[in-house]
């Protein structure tokens, strides 16, 4: 659903060939959010099969010929389904630290001290570079919705900053003897 969404989406912006969608996925879109651009020719072909795009074949100048990619009618009736699932699907986020404190037991409380500090260094650099990011955003007069993603990235990361903070005094009070 989401290589789907990403790609009826570049598209709605006007035709492109996929090395253009693949180069928008990892440097436009991959400031704000985690997406592979992975294997999109695959995708685009299941689009296709589908008739949610079309492909014709161009060339620019004495460039070899490519296929460029258009969105369809019903492409864009399926990329608004989609994004309407999309916003309205709930899933718990899946952090790679809900792994780590499954298996907390098998570690040093001293040592896990010193990892959990390392990742909020980690995080406050993350919260900086968003809070930079979304003032960035701001004065060059971005599209709201960049500056949405920008701001939602800095308040997830502020939980988890919290939680980091409650999880550390936890940890010291557990990690005295006798308790």
């Amino acid at each position: 659903m989401i290589q789907d969404i990403v790609l009826l989406g570049l598209l709605c912006d006007g035709p492109k060939h996929g090395y253009e969608m693949k180069k928008l996925i990892e440097e436009d879109m991959g400031r704000f959010m985690e997406l592979s651009s992975g294997p999109i020719y695959y995708a685009l072909k299941n689009l296709e099969s589908r008739s949610l795009v079309t492909k014709t074949v161009g060339q620019h100048g004495r460039r070899p010929e490519r296929y460029v990619y258009q969105i369809t009618k019903k492409g864009r009736q399926e990329f608004r389904n989609l994004l309407h699932r999309n916003f309205l699907t709930l899933q718990r986020p899946f952090h790679n630290l809900d792994l780590s404190l499954y298996f907390l037991k098998f570690l040093e409380p001293v040592d896990v001290l010193k990892m959990i500090r390392e990742r909020l260094v980690s995080l406050r650099r993350v919260r900086l570079w968003a809070h930079q990011l979304e003032k960035s955003l701001r004065q060059e007069a971005r599209p709201y919705y960049l500056i949405a993603i920008s701001e939602h990235i800095r308040l997830t990361v502020g939980i988890e900053i919290d939680f980091i903070k409650n999880f550390m005094r936890s940890l010291k009070q557990y990690s005295r003897p006798g308790v």
